[in-house]
């Protein structure tokens, strides 16, 4: 895995969310809390056992926003029952979420 320093340059801008999320990675089923998202991705706590290189989905409604956000995501980074999830779209390639969405935050 590729170290990256904590004072790196982020790709974009997080917005300090927390609302309830579900996660489903195959047969498991799990909820957990929004800490931050961004348009690339998001992090989360949930006690689950998700290792780095784990796809998943999620859903969370954001304050303020009308309808839930459903995205596919593969883990990152973990420390213990911290996650961060780098949004994928259905190619598992990166993609943002709509910047629409990502204004609603703030």
């Amino acid at each position: 895995m590729l170290f990256v320093p904590a004072n790196a340059p982020r790709r974009s801008p997080r917005q300090w969310i927390a609302v309830p999320i579900r996660i489903h990675a195959g047969e498991l089923r799990v909820e957990g809390v929004t800490i931050n998202v961004s348009e690339h991705g998001i992090y989360l706590f949930a006690a689950a056992n998700l290792g780095v290189g784990t796809q998943i989905e999620i859903a969370y409604r954001p304050p303020r926003a009308n309808k839930t956000i459903c995205a596919c995501g593969i883990v990152r980074r973990r420390a213990v029952f911290l996650y961060g999830i780098e949004f994928l779209n259905h190619d598992t390639a990166p993609v943002e979420i709509p910047r629409y969405i990502y204004e609603q935050l703030s």
